[in-house]
């Protein structure tokens, strides 16, 4: 099973080739879509703060209220504070919203389809599939 970051939403809302790709391949394959609470966040932030167009935060709305989301929960919160103390002990600190992106993944054991894979790869244990 996949979970899909923010990048791949944007780059999917925006016509990406290589996004369309990625969602065709699982969508045909029966996949269930989903994604993190705090992507939901993100996209709707960016979607009113960079709207090119009237409507677009309801255009996001309507496409995630479509897709199963992974809440950000307690065992998902501890989890984030793991990997945020082993990062910051490494000096390999990432954003906190990416670390809590990562804790909701890893905590559902799914993989994550992410334009920044480099950056999530400093998350241990992290499934990722990057495009």
């Amino acid at each position: 099973m996949v979970v899909f970051d923010t990048s791949f939403i944007v780059d999917l809302f925006n016509g990406r080739e290589n996004a369309k790709k990625i969602a065709l391949k699982y969508g045909l394959v029966g996949e269930e879509l989903k994604v993190p609470s705090v992507v939901v966040m993100e996209i709707i932030s960016g979607a009113v703060i960079h709207a090119k167009k009237e409507g677009e935060r309801d255009d996001a709305i309507n496409f995630l209220s479509g897709l199963t989301i992974l809440n950000f929960d307690f065992d998902s919160a501890v989890t984030a504070g793991d990997i945020e103390a082993e990062l910051t002990k490494k000096g390999e600190i990432i954003d906190e919203v990416d670390i809590m992106i990562g804790a909701i993944v890893k905590k559902n054991d799914e993989v994550l389809i992410t334009k920044n894979a480099k950056h999530f790869e400093r998350i241990n244990g992290l499934k990722i599939e990057g495009y």
